[in-house]
């Protein structure tokens, strides 16, 4: 093929002088807009940019994770509307995957006994267990209600006072967790005698209170 007379003109035989914009052996070849980045030419002076740049230069990435925008191990994924999203991996959190998850958020909360797991000053990476009344420790875990289960024997009533209970027995039966047998021997000083050999009155109720 010969010179393209529309792009340049023969200069002379075997010999093509193109116009400004063309160039190649038979000036056939446009030239980019000078500075076009990441784009071609279909006509002289042109930037056509490449599929994922825009711009006048094509120089704008519109392929957002290209540039890396999540943190390490995070996988970015382009929402087609001009945004991305970054999916964590396991133990992270936040909009870059940036924040490492706390107690609250990894797997399930670690308080017991009904604790509410929060974070402490705003930061997922710290957390704390609130303890419902009558629980105390790191994860709620330490029972302070010393009626449960009920130390108490033989149908004895239990009061709780935080670290102490009190035992009130009933029936023939006394000591700490009204564990021992209440000697009603008329012969024994509680008893209230009526003439000869009588015991007259209920059995007494006794208190006693241990400390743990």
């Amino acid at each position: 093929p010969g010179c393209n007379t529309e792009n340049g003109f023969c200069e002379k035989p075997g010999k093509c002088r193109c116009k400004p914009g063309w160039q190649g052996e038979n000036c056939d070849r446009c030239v980019a807009f000078p500075g076009c980045v990441h784009g071609s030419c279909e006509k002289a002076w042109q930037c056509v940019c490449e599929e994922g740049w825009v711009g006048s230069l094509c120089d704008q990435d519109t392929r957002l994770c290209s540039s890396g925008p999540c943190s390490a191990n995070a996988t970015c994924v382009e929402t087609g509307e001009g945004g991305y999203l970054c999916v964590c991996p396991h133990g992270y959190t936040g909009d870059y995957c940036h924040l490492k998850k706390g107690l609250c958020a990894e797997n399930r909360s670690p308080c017991q006994n009904g604790g509410t797991c929060t974070a402490v000053d705003g930061s997922p990476a710290f957390s704390s267990c609130v303890c419902p009344s009558g629980f105390s420790g790191d994860y709620c875990e330490v029972n302070m209600d010393t009626c449960q289960p009920n130390p108490c024997l033989h149908g004895g009533t239990c009061s709780n006072h935080g670290l102490a209970f009190t035992c009130q027995c009933s029936g023939n039966f006394t000591g700490f967790t009204c564990n021992e047998t209440l000697n009603l021997s008329p012969c024994s000083r509680s008893s209230a005698l009526h003439g000869p050999g009588r015991y007259i009155g209920p059995a007494p109720t006794l208190l006693w209170i241990h400390l743990i």
